[in-house]
């Protein structure tokens, strides 16, 4: 064996993985501070059997994700009022509200787009020194707190902004969710299923054509269909390094934290194992839509 050959071509194999780490890790941003210990997450969607042959019968298997725009957003926004007692909570809670929803003319929204839902009324509590000498303190009725949720449907995205603004101008500041909404699912499920069909049969043929098997009786179908929204696929990460003190048994010492600033990051179904992706390059968080379809073939045993 040349030795220094050998040694040259595996300097050069280091120095080759090293460049190809660096250009990947160049390109993958700050997400990799997320936790990735999770074996679903990382090898989901990675090892999906398509298709599967026997004497007497023919699997094949499709997946069709679709990246869907939704067609109107649900909002949901929190809002609370103390007093001293229900009926003047129930007023200031009233007229905020009321302030609130008197802008939604301007942006378009009618009435039957807008829903009130009263949420709680709860006694508040606090404590208070009934004597001095002793110290003692009684836990004494302060008030009432009402919540209620304002809901509000709207079919254009950038309207969302604008009504979170409005609504701070009625010191409501709880955005408690936002959902993600098509209006025909059935029309979404049967052009997945047409695009799935479209690629099963391709597949069939493809096989007829280079092993000439006689399929024989009807064929089994069978499909899942599923949807994820938007809202359920955001994850969170710190990008921050922290460093540590040490100390023996006996040491002892005060440390204040700083403050890390944490990213949310929309990501959605891993591409990996589909056959076809539909509207891929769509950078707005979508509805994603999936449909697997099974069919299997009966073929005619060939005598040997």
């Amino acid at each position: 064996m040349n030795f220094k050959k050998y040694i040259s071509g595996f300097t050069f194999l280091l120095i080759t993985n090293f460049f190809c780490s660096t250009l990947q890790a160049q390109h993958s941003g700050n997400i990799v501070y997320r936790n990735t210990d999770n074996y679903y997450e990382i090898f989901s969607n990675k090892s999906v059997r398509k298709f599967a042959i026997t004497d007497s019968d023919m699997q094949v298997s499709v997946s069709v994700l679709l990246n869907q725009r939704a067609d109107k957003f649900m909002i949901t926004f929190g809002v609370s009022q103390e007093a001293k007692t229900p009926k003047m909570a129930l007023a200031a809670i009233n007229e905020r509200i009321t302030k609130f929803t008197s802008q939604f003319k301007q942006y378009g929204i009618s009435k039957e787009n807008v829903f009130v839902d009263f949420i709680s009324q709860t006694k508040l509590y606090d404590f208070q020194k009934t004597d001095k000498a002793t110290n003692t303190y009684e836990q004494l009725e302060k008030g009432f707190l009402i919540k209620k949720n304002v809901i509000v449907s709207v079919n254009k995205n950038e309207l969302i902004e604008q009504l979170i603004a409005e609504a701070s101008e009625s010191e409501i500041y709880d955005i408690v969710k936002v959902e993600y909404q098509n209006n025909d699912m059935e029309a979404i499920y049967a052009n997945l299923l047409k695009e799935a069909n479209n690629i099963i049969a391709k597949k069939q043929s493809d096989y007829v054509q280079r092993y000439n098997p006689r399929i024989i009786g009807r064929p089994v179908v069978s499909d899942k269909f599923y949807y994820s929204f938007p809202n359920d696929q955001y994850k969170q990460y710190e990008a921050a390094e922290s460093s540590s003190l040490e100390g023996d048994y006996n040491s002892y010492y005060m440390k204040k934290i700083a403050r890390k600033n944490k990213t949310a990051y929309y990501d959605g179904i891993n591409y990996a194992g589909f056959d076809k992706v539909i509207n891929n390059a769509d950078p707005e968080p979508c509805i994603q839509y999936v449909l697997t379809l099974s069919v299997g073939y009966a073929l005619e045993k060939q005598v040997r």
